[in-house]
């Protein structure tokens, strides 16, 4: 068959014009983020702290090592500030194109061309469409950790497990609790041995300590003394669990929301694998990591990760236990079923729009903790802390206005219309390469 009348011929074409589109927008419409400025004024106090000597070093504020790293590799590089800064937004939209072609990649040989095609479906059309965009790290985390849990379902290649638990440690200052539980999978299935063990320890110490030592010199402790201030957690078994719901559920930008196809099949298959006794071990581990992740910010007084669209905290492990969901044995043969086909296509194209029409937004649906048309202003935690949580309460799950529905009212500028359609296209691409692929229409 002609190249050109294959259908994975056609989904890598216009998924690759959606990406270049989404490449010019990010290019042309950069998203800096106060956090921005306060990454690239902390790397240059870290810089001048490094030549007086001055410690602990005052105006670093507390974002991941490795945000610092890559803003002093663009300006040693010759960057100016700007272009420090959009160094960072390329690292993210390539780090989404990333996720999209190792997850395919990965998938298709092992488990079949449904579940490759779920997993572009599910993962461009999601809300790292929007985080594309920004400076923010959850992309360059989620596709070291994309990258981890492959090596850990595998289980064979010990000498990749250290180096990228050491990345993911750099990305996230909170990720070596999920990195063990991720590589403990093949010592609990007995597929790998001692060199597997160490070299997992190894990585993980490597990748928590320079975090560690990073927080000593800016903070004066090992430390993160912001994310630990008591005053920023929340207390109390209903709280933490009417956050860990609304992180999945809310209405307002939860995972089923914004990520639909990944939030189901994760969910989906971790109910379905424990409910079988010779899979429910991998029920287990993917509960563990989903339960772990949901707990663990749930604990935060910013569930979100505060101005974000849909659950920010979230986005470096989706990707991955959506992987992790698609290893099971059974799930081949339900993709090949008709309705959960059609099911996924309807589900990606409501998704891609509605993270499109995001994107172009009047920006006030990411400031999900400062636009609040139920019970008024957000007060400030240190000020009232309950006031604050019952303020949240009425974010999470709000009674009268349901701030998505106004995406749909949006008028898309032309740069929107583009990407939305290729977007579309490229969604119904992909489809028909699923398609065509349970049919044999090409060779494997």
């Amino acid at each position: 068959m002609p190249p050109w009348r294959r259908p994975s011929t056609w989904a890598w074409l216009l998924g690759a014009l959606f990406a270049v589109l989404l490449m010019l927008d990010v290019r042309e419409r950069p998203r800096f983020e106060p956090d921005t400025w306060a990454v690239y004024g902390g790397a240059q106090a870290t810089k001048a702290c490094l030549a007086s000597g001055q410690r602990p070093c005052p105006n670093v504020s507390y974002f991941p090592l490795f945000q610092y790293l890559v803003v002093w590799m663009a300006e040693a590089l010759g960057a100016s500030p700007e272009g420090a800064m959009r160094t960072l937004t390329a690292l993210s939209v390539l780090s989404l194109l990333g996720l999209v072609v190792l997850g395919a990649r990965w998938l298709a040989p092992r488990q079949g061309t449904g579940a490759a095609a779920l997993f572009v479906l599910g993962t461009l059309a999601s809300y790292g469409l929007w985080y594309a965009r920004t400076t923010f790290n959850e992309l360059p985390s989620a596709l070291v950790a994309l990258a981890l849990a492959a090596v850990c379902v595998d289980g064979k290649r010990w000498w990749l497990v250290g180096p990228l638990a050491l990345l993911t440690g750099l990305t996230k200052e909170v990720a070596l609790p999920f990195v063990l539980w991720l590589g403990v999978w093949p010592l609990w299935r007995r597929t790998a041995g001692l060199k597997w063990a160490i070299a997992l320890g190894v990585g993980a110490l490597a990748g928590t300590i320079p975090g560690l030592l990073f927080n000593q010199f800016r903070f004066g402790t090992l430390g993160n003394t912001f994310l630990l201030d008591p005053i920023l957690q929340a207390h109390g078994v209903a709280l933490i669990l009417r956050q860990s719901l609304a992180i999945w559920f809310s209405p307002s930008g939860g995972l089923l929301e914004v990520a639909p196809l990944a939030g189901l099949t994760v969910l989906g298959v971790a109910g379905w694998a424990l409910a079988r006794k010779d899979e429910r071990s991998r029920g287990l581990w993917l509960l563990g990591l989903v339960g772990a992740t949901t707990l663990g910010f749930a604990r935060w007084f910013s569930p979100f990760g505060w101005w974000s669209w849909g659950p920010r905290l979230m986005l470096p492990w989706v990707p991955a236990m959506f992987l992790i969901a698609l290893t099971h044995p059974g799930l081949p043969a339900l993709l090949e079923r008709r309705g959960v086909r059609l099911a996924a296509g309807v589900l990606a194209l409501l998704a891609v729009s509605l993270n499109v029409f995001a994107i172009f937004g009047d920006g006030s649906y990411y400031g999900f903790f400062e636009h609040n048309r139920d019970v008024g202003p957000t007060p400030a935690i240190q000020a009232d802390p309950d006031a604050y949580f019952r303020a949240l309460e009425g974010l999470e799950w709000p009674k009268v206005h349901f701030w998505v529905v106004d995406l749909w009212r949006e008028t898309l500028p032309t740069a929107g219309r583009r990407l939305w359609a290729s977007g579309a296209l490229a969604v119904l691409a992909v489809c028909w390469w699923w398609h065509a692929g349970l049919r044999k229409v090409e060779k494997a």
